[in-house]
């Protein structure tokens, strides 16, 4: 955590405030508009309502998995990064274009291994803007408003998952616009931040991490002391799966 005090103009906080809450909400409805509506329908129409029931099990276990490793590996490439774009820029821009094609791709892919891919893939690219995104607090927020800027994101999660379910099922008969849709939302959500909210300054000049990769491997262990504000929100994360989720993930092994 920063512990350098920040100090940003009035105009700042409210473009920090609505990149914050737009970005949740164009994401999140993004994704919920193929996870909650038109990939299950599309497995259904595929291979049948048993066998896609099952796959999506499977598909939910595994990319949360694969969102818990994403988040914690581009974290860390971010803090890495030096750019004249900045540490977070690059990132953030990068992974909604990953996002969005992967999502729009999962329309289009008639074969299961194949849309498991591109659903991990997409999962890496969401967190590939999340990370940046939320490192993006202890850099540049002052402490008095990061619990502000927190809450904006999650009325943007709140509102995107109930919108992304209304705009997938208008498109439950005509599934490739609707994915189309999906791919666009994630994709600008990330552009769409970094427009709005006020540049950032280069990173080009900044000292170099002399760590190397097992530095980087030891920042996946999970901390222990003083790790208060960690567990909750993982523990929040892994209950995203659910029990059938981790039972379906268990049974691949």
């Amino acid at each position: 955590m920063n512990n350098i005090e920040i100090k940003i103009s009035k105009t700042s906080r409210i473009r920090f405030s609505i990149s914050f809450f737009i970005f949740a909400l164009l994401w999140m409805s993004g994704l919920e508009i193929v996870a909650a509506v038109l990939l299950p329908q599309h497995l259904t129409n595929l291979m049948g309502a048993t066998a896609a029931t099952a796959l999506f099990g499977i598909l939910n276990a595994v990319t949360a998995a694969a969102s818990l490793i994403a988040n914690l590996m581009f974290g860390n490439f971010s803090d890495r990064t030096r750019s004249v774009f900045g540490r977070r820029t690059p990132w953030i821009v990068g992974g909604g274009v990953v996002g969005g094609i992967s999502l729009l791709l999962m329309g289009v892919l008639n074969n299961s291994w194949a849309i498991g891919i591109s659903y991990c893939i997409c999962m890496f690219g969401l967190n590939m803007m999340i990370a940046p995104v939320i490192a993006t607090l202890s850099d540049r927020i002052p402490n008095d408003m990061r619990g502000t800027m927190s809450a904006f994101m999650s009325a943007g999660t709140t509102v995107g998952a109930s919108l992304g379910t209304l705009i997938g099922a208008r498109f439950i008969s005509i599934q490739i616009p609707g994915f189309i849709t999906a791919g666009v939302l994630m994709g600008v959500a990330g552009i769409f931040t970094v427009i709005v909210w006020p540049k950032e300054k280069s990173s080009k000049d900044m000292p170099p991490v002399k760590k190397g990769f097992g530095d980087i491997l030891a920042s996946f262990r999970p901390p222990v002391k003083g790790a208060r504000d960690f567990w909750p929100p993982s523990v929040r994360r892994l209950r995203v799966l659910g029990t059938s989720g981790w039972l379906s993930l268990a049974a691949v092994f």
